[in-house]
């Protein structure tokens, strides 16, 4: 079985990493750190070199805005904004 893209994302107080699996390109909110991802359809490839790795303080949630990877800054912001997420990056 082939091993599956995802992000990592570590857990507060030394905890194991919580792996988050991303089989979607897009742009995505990440919103206990409020970063905007961008996930183009290469870094999903098996074995692809591109790769994500989060570490924070704290749980993140995370949701897709769009479909398109490449969406303006702009874009992504009012995207988040019509649909009553919280635009900080």
């Amino acid at each position: 079985m082939s091993e599956q893209p995802q992000a990592i994302v570590s857990k507060p107080d030394g905890e194991a990493p919580v792996p988050i699996h991303l089989t979607v390109p897009g742009t995505y909110l990440l919103h206990g750190e409020d970063i905007l991802l961008r996930l183009p359809p290469e870094a999903l490839v098996c074995g692809a070199k591109v790769g994500v790795r989060l570490n924070g303080g704290g749980a993140v949630r995370v949701t897709r805005i769009s479909d398109d990877p490449w969406i303006t800054v702009t874009q992504a912001r009012g995207l988040a904004c019509d649909n009553g997420l919280p635009v900080r990056f």
